[in-house]
């Protein structure tokens, strides 16, 4: 049986993580794989919808994993198994994963951040996210009620160039009319979203780009800062996780190691170093050192 003859039992959602599946499973190509030993595998997905046979997994990969993705199999008459004929292309490959982490990888503060947005917005939640997305596309400048940290209610009219997550939030980054400043917006925090028949003309930049020196959600217009870190050896793993994302160096020293990177958002380094006591130092800029001290002195002002 065919998965279009099963649709009534199976969505076309259930059909894309079962090739995804496929082309995870077939990816390595060490491993011996055939539609026998797939369908079984894929039937204990819990997720699925039903057990699956071999003629799933052929119309699978026939339909879906060769002819539209172009995707070729090393299937041959009397093989045993198969796999694929050559690496799967980077540009490809990126589009895949990301669709794919969404079936196998629990994003934990992703959905809390998502389940916000829906217990606030129940009957706009998509349609924010698709207005947004599409007045991105289309070039048009958008307004809405947004609400800052302070709790103020403020009137934002904006260019949408991108909705990204980042540091368990949903953000709409945006270039703000009145003054040209791309700023970022909790996407929960807005309301009553109006797309404006009136267009923006600038080229939208890569969302990349704007984090570029940052480790946090957190964008700057000003130049970065080069800062230079001392810590112990065995926080080498820590200190590359905290500056993961980032253009950063670390070399290994006879009893120590030294990270040297570019950032703008140091008042958010220092309050992960806080956590590293005494087994880490900023070394380089003073202006950072004093940061990080006056942090600690607040902090220990507490407890005196």
């Amino acid at each position: 049986m065919s998965d279009k003859q099963i649709l009534g039992e199976t969505t076309q959602i259930d059909i894309l993580r079962r090739y995804l599946h496929v082309i995870a499973l077939l990816q390595n190509r060490d491993d011996k794989w055939n539609n026998g030993t797939l369908a079984e595998t894929l039937s204990e997905d819990p997720n699925g919808k039903s057990l699956l046979s071999d003629s799933h997994i052929k119309h699978c990969t026939e339909e879906y994993i060769e002819k539209e993705l172009g995707l070729t199999l090393t299937r041959r008459k009397g093989a045993r198994s198969f796999t694929f004929e050559k690496p799967i292309e980077k540009d490809l490959l990126l589009k895949l994963i990301n669709i794919y982490s969404i079936f196998v990888i629990e994003d934990i503060q992703k959905d809390i951040a998502l389940q916000s947005l829906v217990e606030k917005y129940p009957e706009q939640c998509l349609w924010l996210l698709g207005r947004l997305f599409f007045a991105k596309i289309q070039n048009n400048i958008v307004e809405f009620t947004y609400t800052n940290n302070k709790g103020i209610k403020q009137q934002v009219t904006c260019h949408p160039y991108h909705i990204i997550f980042k540091n368990n939030n949903l953000y709409l980054v945006a270039l703000r009319e009145y003054d040209g400043v791309v700023c970022l917006y909790i996407v929960n925090r807005i309301n009553d979203l109006k797309v404006k028949d009136k267009k923006f003309i600038e080229e939208i930049p890569d969302s990349a780009s704007y984090f570029k020196n940052s480790i946090s959600s957190y964008i700057s217009n000003r130049p970065p800062v080069r800062v230079i870190l001392k810590f112990k050896k065995e926080l080498r793993n820590n200190i590359n996780d905290i500056l993961a994302g980032i253009d950063a160096e670390i070399e290994d020293k006879d009893d120590h190691c030294i990270a040297e990177c570019l950032l703008n958002d140091t008042m958010y380094l220092c309050k992960q170093l806080f956590l590293y006591g005494g087994g880490v130092e900023i070394i380089k800029p003073d202006s950072i050192r004093n940061e990080m001290t006056a942090m600690l002195k607040k902090s220990l002002s507490v407890y005196q």
